[in-house]
């Protein structure tokens, strides 16, 4: 099991597996998503984020419970800006957080990983993970053409983090292989060293360990 992040503060997880063992949520969600299924539209995510949304405190473990075409994904897709709610609306750290581009919601603190695995499949697990962290840096893609001694040292240190979070997730010897030559169980934890990358305040997992 992972224990806290290297030099990191503790992000709060929102975990999407069916397999969860958050009991004394389980009432409260399957009769919210129950109901619905994997076509629902934006809104009725967006309606069910609401409501989980009040329970959410930082370092805290949370269970999202359903059964299959619930909606889990679809709420994980409105919360990160995949998909626009059709109405309603949400905040995140006492701001809003809707209407915003997915990139917007990572710069905000919100990380994920998904259910069908997302990497970039030839690139190298450390590149996938450096990827990542570049939403905390300074320096563009323009800059960096520059060479400057200042950008070189930020980039030392976004490939020295990364190598910290490949280690923590346990991948670390694999740094070099390419994404998509990774075992299934080894791209997942890609998936969430990435996902940590960016530093993120509340980590969204959906079914890190499907079946």
């Amino acid at each position: 099991m992972l224990t806290d992040p290297p030099a990191s503060g503790l992000p709060r997880y929102a975990s999407a597996s069916s397999k969860s063992k958050a009991a004394r949520h389980e009432r409260e969600f399957i009769g919210a998503f129950s109901r619905r299924r994997a076509s629902a539209s934006a809104s009725a995510a967006s309606s069910a984020h609401r409501r989980q949304a009040s329970a959410s405190s930082a370092a805290r473990i949370y269970g999202l419970i359903g059964p299959n075409g619930a909606g889990k994904t679809s709420l994980f897709n409105v919360l990160t800006g995949i998909y626009m709610p059709d109405s309603g609306n949400f905040t995140f750290d006492g701001a809003p957080l809707d209407r915003l581009k997915p990139n917007e919601v990572a710069e905000r603190g919100i990380a994920r990983t998904f259910q069908n695995i997302r990497l970039f499949q030839n690139l190298s697990a450390l590149e996938n993970v450096m990827i990542g962290r570049h939403i905390r840096t300074r320096a563009g893609v323009f800059r960096r053409g520059l060479s400057r001694p200042a950008d070189a040292r930020e980039e030392s240190g976004i490939e020295s983090r990364s190598y910290e979070l490949l280690d923590y997730v346990g991948v670390a010897n694999r740094a070099n292989h390419l994404a998509k030559h990774l075992a299934y169980g080894d791209q997942r934890r890609l998936e969430i060293a990435r996902a940590l990358a960016t530093e993120p305040k509340l980590l969204a997992l959906d079914e890190p360990r499907p079946g």
